[in-house]
């Protein structure tokens, strides 16, 4: 059976000049192969840049830093 993705899983880069891609906490532990509470922590921490706060409780990372962060640890 074939999963339907949401549209923050989808592994294409950012438009050139066009508005961020943003991801959810969880899209973000995926790519750097962490718990969701350690990409929170990174974010505290200043490993990666602070979510983009979309309201109180709805948290969106930039997909190119957390794309950055994994080319810097390469």
């Amino acid at each position: 059976m074939k999963r339907n993705r949401r549209p923050d899983e989808r592994q294409t880069p950012p438009a050139e000049g066009g508005p961020p891609r943003l991801i959810t906490t969880s899209a973000a532990a995926k790519l750097l192969s962490v718990s969701t509470r350690t990409v929170l922590r990174m974010g505290e921490d200043g490993t990666i840049p602070p979510p983009v706060r979309l309201g109180p409780h709805f948290l969106r990372w930039r997909l190119s830093d957390i794309l950055a962060l994994i080319d810097r640890q390469k």
